[in-house]
């Protein structure tokens, strides 16, 4: 079965504005069409909030330096989206990195005259990820991210939105009936969250919501040395 494709910032454009009763010939005005658009961002945003979409899981790698515990963190990547950090070996063993570790834990893996083994802490501070202990490449070669990207908001009419269609325009025009004070926006909101919690429970036992509704089912939990590629519907970017 194919998937939904990722509707256009213009296609939603088009449905919110007939919902909000604003017309084609509305569109024509770059006033009316920026006034849609920030309708359409905010429901992304409210959107990427309140559920995982598996179109934006990924694997990211970037290859390891030798003692350096301080790694920068993928910037189109949700921190609160980060599902697995693991490193693998140079015989493509793969090992799973804990998050967080305590102030002796610290000390631990950073003192003595080499402090280099193989990393098994991990804390995410501003944007870059430190391990601990700090690698030895001659043994480990790659730093591995997986989790969720952080959806980019749309803004030329072609930039595609890879989130539910229904639940997108659901969101954007109950956005625009509370800015217009009309006097449904509440009942537009709440069938908004309505909806999204149905996708939630329809989708409770997989990794995520799919555009159009449709879900992959997870390969299993987390497990120790769980090979790379065992979660459907990824890709692979090295940094």
């Amino acid at each position: 079965m194919a998937f939904a494709q990722p509707s256009t910032l213009s296609e939603i454009r088009l449905e919110v504005a007939t919902l909000l009763k604003m017309g084609r010939q509305a569109l024509q005005s770059n006033a009316f069409s920026d006034i849609i658009d920030a309708y359409i961002r905010s429901a992304v945003s409210e959107l990427r909030l309140k559920a995982e979409w598996v179109e934006l899981r990924v694997r990211l790698s970037t290859d390891l330096i030798d003692g350096q515990n301080t790694y920068d963190f993928p910037d189109n990547m949700l921190p609160q989206g980060l599902d697995r950090v693991c490193v693998v070996d140079a015989d493509g063993e793969i090992y799973d990195l804990t998050a967080g570790l305590s102030t002796s834990e610290r000390s631990l893996y950073t003192s003595g005259d080499d402090p280099r083994s193989m990393p098994v802490r991990y804390e995410i501070i501003n944007k870059e990820i430190n391990i601990y202990p700090a690698p030895d490449t001659e043994i480990y070669k790659e730093l591995v991210f997986e989790g969720y990207l952080d959806p980019a908001l749309p803004f030329a009419a072609t930039d595609a939105i890879p989130l539910d269609r229904e639940a997108l325009i659901k969101w954007a025009v109950a956005k625009g009936k509370m800015d217009k004070g009309r006097s449904d926006a509440v009942a537009s909101m709440a069938e908004a969250v309505e909806y999204t919690k149905l996708i939630r429970t329809a989708q409770s036992d997989f990794s995520g919501f799919r555009v159009g509704g449709r879900y992959a089912a997870r390969a299993g939990g987390r497990q120790k040395r769980q090979p790379l590629g065992a979660t459907p519907n990824y890709w692979l970017y090295r940094r």
